[in-house]
């Protein structure tokens, strides 16, 4: 916007110098024309009646002199005599002067004016002056045409414009070249707050930014430290908090699973007392029946205890190259013979399928999930479980389908986590512990689940040239 009103203003204003230039030009030759006319006709009273010839060698040695073309004419505006007779011989140009020009000088009273005229496609500027003699006497007007001063003046112009781009091009390069340096130098600490606020992360430490100007920026870069500060304690205080939630839940599971056999074993006991004080006959068999369910309820706090360990302290994973159908071969073939439900195996590949694993974590792995599956599936109901192999490029895929009910929505989101139970649905820490030793092989597990049933699904990385 400003090159344009800057180059407007000055075009404007070059153009106007120029005109005024060649203006005070076309005055000075007109007078010079004056000077010579008024030498050799200032002594005559009137035109009218005067030698063409004459007069024509007089015009003619003028504008030899001069280099200018001379029209004279009279009173009336009509054409005596020319430098050029030609063109007026021939009608190209009408013997009467300018209209503009005639009104101008005879009504009023100017002693010269320019105007604007146009041959053919020729404009260019003429000048008309009255012409008087000795006695001070009107006796016609005088009239110079300047056929160049459009040429120059749209040279002149065409040259300055030239050159005005050429310097404003320049100015225009040094600008921009100079706004880069500056938008680089302004956003610079703000690409360094951009990527540091998309590197946040509520887990680990977010890192602070050292800038030392006291300026907007800075004041922004004081929040994102603050921001930093207070994110690091927000998710210090929280990590406490679920290490508390994590402790309070799994010592509330703890005791709710030890209540449970506790609670009979002290009936039992009340009752063997009871029977004991009372002397009854069948004191043996009571006493038989009760020890049995104490056992009972003993061998299940035992495997409560045995459970909650492997979890605590998973055993030390000792991977090996292995064929995955093996431990899955044998986990199918320890539940071949259950009469809940028909295990069926299917292998979608003719080559081993090698992976680099605890062999007997594995096994864990695949008893546990098979195990879930015949759970999961309702008593009063037929079981099926699907258990297929699948080869990829590069995993292995192994899939357990069940036919039972599917699982409720509100248990979803949390049936990885450790709930410390010893439903038979298989909900507690065993999904847990096999999820752990699928991430230690490096690999993924997830479930899919509807009205049809359950479906896990194990991805582990096959071996590749003997490595992981």
């Amino acid at each position: 916007f400003a090159f344009v009103m800057v180059g407007n203003t000055s075009i404007f204003f070059n153009m106007r110098q120029v005109k005024q230039k060649q203006y005070s030009t076309i005055r000075d030759k007109s007078r010079s024309v004056m000077m010579f006319l008024d030498q050799y006709i200032g002594e005559l009273p009137t035109l009218e009646g005067v030698d063409q010839h004459y007069l024509m060698d007089l015009l003619q040695n003028i504008s030899s002199g001069l280099s200018l073309d001379v029209n004279l004419y009279s009173l009336d505006g009509y054409l005596l005599s020319s430098s050029r007779p030609l063109i007026y011989n021939y009608n190209i140009i009408g013997k009467r002067m300018s209209a503009e020009a005639f009104k101008l000088l005879h009504y009023n009273n100017s002693n010269m004016v320019i105007v604007n005229e146009q041959f053919g496609n020729l404009k260019y500027l003429a000048a008309y002056f009255m012409i008087y003699n000795w006695e001070n006497e009107l006796i016609g007007y005088v009239n110079v045409p300047f056929f160049i001063s459009s040429d120059e003046l749209a040279s002149e112009t065409s040259n300055f414009i030239v050159v005005m781009i050429n310097i404003y091009l320049i100015f225009v390069l040094a600008a921009l070249f100079i706004t880069v340096i500056l938008i680089r130098n302004l956003t610079k600490p703000l690409r360094l707050i951009q990527n540091k606020l998309s590197g946040i992360r509520l887990e680990g430490k977010n890192e602070r930014i050292e800038y030392g100007q006291n300026d907007e920026i800075g004041d922004l870069v004081k929040e994102y430290n603050r921001m930093v500060e207070e994110l690091t304690r927000s998710a210090e205080q929280l990590a406490v908090n679920q290490r508390k939630l994590a402790w309070r839940e799994m010592a509330r599971q703890i005791a709710h699973e030890i209540k449970n056999p506790l609670t009979p074993m002290k009936l039992n006991l009340q009752l063997l007392q009871r029977a004991k004080a009372s002397g009854s006959e069948d004191f043996d068999a009571i006493l038989h029946k009760t020890a049995n369910s104490i056992i009972e309820q003993i061998d299940n706090l035992s495997r409560i205890a045995t459970e909650f360990s492997n979890f605590a302290k998973m055993p030390e994973a000792l991977p090996e190259k292995i064929n995955v159908l093996e431990p899955l071969q044998d986990a199918v073939q320890l539940f071949k013979n259950s009469t809940h439900a028909h295990i069926h195996l299917h292998v979608n590949t003719h080559e081993q399928s090698w992976i680099y694993a605890d062999r007997k974590q594995l096994l864990q792995v695949f008893n546990n999930l098979i195990k879930n599956a015949i759970q999961a599936i309702p008593h009063n109901q037929k079981g099926k479980v699907d258990v297929v192999l699948d080869d990829g490029p590069e995993t292995v895929t192994v899939s357990i389908k069940d036919n039972g009910k599917g699982m409720d929505e509100t248990i979803q989101d949390r049936l990885f986590e450790p709930s410390f139970t010893t439903k038979s649905s298989g909900m507690g820490l065993g999904l847990s512990i096999v999820k752990n030793i699928v991430l230690l092989a490096n690999g993924k597990i997830w479930f899919t689940t509807g009205q049809a049933g359950t479906t896990f699904f194990v991805e582990l990385p096959k071996l590749k040239d003997g490595t992981q």
